[in-house]
């Protein structure tokens, strides 16, 4: 059975996002890649993990992955393992070790996985309509007239969507770490509804005073409500973040399997089922790793350093 706990798939969790598209364009592209020789004959996907469950969902959870388990042995034959791990670093530890052929990593996590194991290559990268995401600070417009940069932020609430991607927390960790206190403490209250839709709601019906989103997300809202959307105003953004990365190990698939992959990965959103499936994860397509990636890898090292890890693994030389 394919196992992909702890995840609050109904929610569109972002992390699930990574682990089932990825899965699921697999499932939908993988006839020829069944064909090549893989370790045990078996494709191990892996992912970072980095959310949080619901017991609400449990059940709920348990469904899809056994509808997802079906829809992959049904569609390729292949027989498809996906684990979630406990971190990223874990995670890339296991890669180097053989144990998983294929990682699905935030893209900050891939920046510090990349520099602790340099043999991690990323294959492609899931994204929603922007290849480099950039978080956003967002208020409402007149009634907060007074509000103009994150410091006028400080004792007030802030939304954060349940569902929203994990760079988003990233991003106002690092703000409030600026100066020299936490968000938990900054902010008098730290709201998490549900969805990103609701959090730019709850700003507009001045239920908090800022939330945190993503362009896509903004992009969308404008989109539906655009009288809503007229009465937020930015504050404050990131620099670009990478977005998802799929990745693999050095050697540890054949070239041609890894080619294969990659090009059935990239025609995913092309085919009717891929195309479904990444809808529903909030994914427009899977594309190619920039020749400047690296260059992204490092300015996000740069902006966020890596947390310490507990892995007694030494790091690669």
């Amino acid at each position: 059975m394919v196992r992909c706990k702890g995840s609050k798939l109904w929610h569109a969790s972002t992390t699930v996002i990574g682990c089932f598209a990825v899965a699921a364009a697999i499932a939908a592209t993988a006839e020829s890649v069944a064909g090549q020789q893989l370790p045990g004959n078996v494709l191990k996907i892996g992912n970072s993990g980095g959310f949080t469950s619901s017991a609400r969902d449990k059940q709920q959870e348990e469904g899809a992955q056994q509808s997802l388990s079906d829809f992959i042995k049904s569609q390729t034959g292949f027989n498809n393992v996906l684990t979630q791990d406990k971190s990223w670093d874990s995670l890339a530890q296991k890669m180097s070790k053989g144990e998983i052929h294929v990682g699905v990593f935030q893209g900050y996590e891939f920046a510090w996985a990349k520099a602790k194991y340099p043999k991690l290559e990323a294959i492609a990268l899931p994204i929603n309509l922007h290849r480099n995401p950039v978080a956003k600070i967002i208020v409402r417009k007149n009634k907060e007239a007074s509000i103009k940069s994150f410091d006028d932020l400080k004792g007030k609430t802030l939304t954060i969507p349940a569902n929203g991607q994990p760079y988003l927390r990233l991003f106002i960790d690092k703000l409030a770490h600026e100066k020299s206190t936490t968000a938990d403490k900054y902010f008098s209250k730290i709201n998490t509804p549900e969805n990103l839709e609701d959090a730019l709601d709850d700003v507009v019906d001045g239920k908090d005073v800022a939330a945190v989103v993503d362009q896509a997300a903004l992009d969308a809202f404008k989109r539906r409500k655009p009288g809503r959307f007229n009465q937020l105003q930015e504050i404050a953004h990131s620099t670009p973040f990478p977005p998802i990365v799929i990745a693999d190990y050095n050697d540890v698939l054949s070239p041609e399997t890894k080619q294969t992959l990659k090009d059935g990965l990239m025609m995913s959103h092309l085919l009717e089922k891929g195309q479904t499936l990444l809808t529903l994860f909030h994914l427009t397509e899977i594309v190619s790793v920039p020749r400047d990636f690296d260059k992204v890898l490092e300015e996000t090292r740069k902006n966020y350093p890596p947390p310490e890890t507990k892995t007694a693994v030494k790091a690669e030389r």
